[in-house]
């Protein structure tokens, strides 16, 4: 009996730990995808900037 309880109480263990990791994991690369693409640039769309008086266009290499 006590050894049932024992087997009990570690397989709760491990599932929280893996239901946690799972979580970490998941949130961890969430973050780290947006982070990435938050720093590539705009290619398309306007920009209004302060001390710019006329149109300018930016070319961009690929």
């Amino acid at each position: 009996m006590v050894q049932r309880r024992r087997w009990r109480v570690v397989r709760r263990i491990v599932l929280f730990g893996l239901v946690g990791l799972t979580a970490f994991a998941v949130v961890s690369g969430l973050v780290s995808v947006r982070a990435v693409r938050r720093s590539f640039p705009r290619y398309g769309g306007e920009v209004a900037l302060p001390g710019l008086a006329a149109e300018v266009t930016v070319y961009r290499d690929a």
